[in-house]
């Protein structure tokens, strides 16, 4: 038994309410923290929406989750944390990627007596147990420094989704269905990014996957994202031309986007959940990265790959955003490329990545 854990017998209250990225990054310590917490004290987790927990609840035990789009969000939210669970949680636990000022209000809200957390240097003195942030450092380096901290060992270093066997069936029909042969290389992509910033032309998405198609005449094409997304998404299958194509934008849930990316050779996109979901999932990545560091988001594990501006601003994301737009010098010719990279080997154990010049 973790000594430090120890002292949280009335409960532990984790904070895991950004992306879907981060959800699935923080898979690990989740699973090494409700082993550990079994039959010995409860832990609530905060996710964005039950959506978010969909992702990932068939991969831990013996959580409650509980959600910050009902009743958590903003001031009044952290007023009702301190009303519903206000001395009920020893320790917080923020998983990486949380900032240290929402950490710190929910600690006071709750009244818990110790914090844990990813910090810069110079905010590691809010914490009881902290692993250094840096901005080129990849969060799951901080998540197992974080876990060995707190005297956990987790069983894999980065996050594994599996899919019931109804969901891959189902998964299995949708692409019979939708081709008349099954394409390859499929390629899944994600043409839209809900921060503006991060968001890869349109038209370059469109211009790589002509590209790949006079490269590779079999190319079919399945398409993910939320209702958001549509136009992007159109607009980029207009300038692709004629391409086999699974358009899914806005229509699948959480769980059948899962089963969609399992078929799929390759997934495309900009720094996004998607690209988190494939990886878990063992699908290669190519990752289109603009003012975000790809060496601390980038999920190379499962052979992923990326391009990223060489400018002297990036990261231009340092815990605030800014109108950089330099995530427009990547080229569609420069994704082409690691894309016929990724299909000329299906090895999951090669890392390789480029950077654009």
């Amino acid at each position: 038994m973790s000594s430090f854990l120890s002292k949280a017998p009335r409960g532990i209250f984790i904070l895991n309410h950004h992306g879907f990225g981060n959800v699935v990054l923080s898979l690990p310590l989740l699973q090494a923290i409700s082993r550990w917490a079994l039959n010995k004290c409860i832990v609530r987790v905060l996710f964005r929406s039950p959506e978010y927990f969909q992702l990932i609840q068939h991969e831990v035990v013996g959580i409650e989750p509980i959600y910050l789009h009902t009743r958590y969000e903003g001031f009044r939210g952290l007023c009702n944390i301190r009303m519903d669970f206000g001395g009920t949680a020893d320790l917080l636990i923020a998983v990486p990627g949380i900032p240290v000022s929402t950490a710190v209000a929910v600690k006071l809200a709750l009244g818990a007596d110790h914090m844990a957390g990813e910090a810069l240097p110079s905010k590691q003195w809010l914490f009881s147990v902290s692993a250094e942030k840096g901005w080129t450092k990849s969060i799951l380096q901080s998540q197992q420094e974080l876990a060995l901290s707190l005297g956990l060992q987790m069983n894999s270093p980065y996050p594994v989704l599996n899919l019931l066997r109804t969901e891959d069936a189902w998964g299995r029909k949708a692409i019979n269905h939708a081709f008349t042969k099954v394409p390859y290389p499929l390629i899944g992509v994600q043409c839209g990014a809900k921060e503006i910033t991060k968001q890869w032309p349109v038209h370059s998405f469109g211009k790589a996957l002509a590209l790949l198609k006079s490269r590779f005449p079999e190319l079919g094409v399945i398409s993910f994202g939320s209702r958001e997304e549509v136009a992007s998404t159109a607009a980029a299958r207009s300038v692709a031309g004629v391409i086999p194509w699974l358009d899914g934008v806005g229509k699948w849930t959480i769980r059948e986007s899962l089963a969609i990316l399992q078929r799929c050779d390759v997934l495309l996109s900009g720094d996004t959940g998607i690209m988190h979901m494939a990886a878990s999932l063992g699908i290669s990545t190519v990752s289109v990265f603009g003012p975000t560091s790809p060496e601390r988001l980038a999920p190379l594990y499962a052979g992923g790959v990326f391009a990223k501006p060489t400018t002297s601003c990036h990261p231009c994301f340092r815990d605030k955003w800014t109108q950089c737009q330099c995530i427009e010098l990547i080229s569609p010719e420069e994704i082409v490329g690691l894309l016929e990279r990724c299909l000329g080997s299906h090895d999951s154990s090669q890392v390789c990545s480029r950077e654009h010049h």
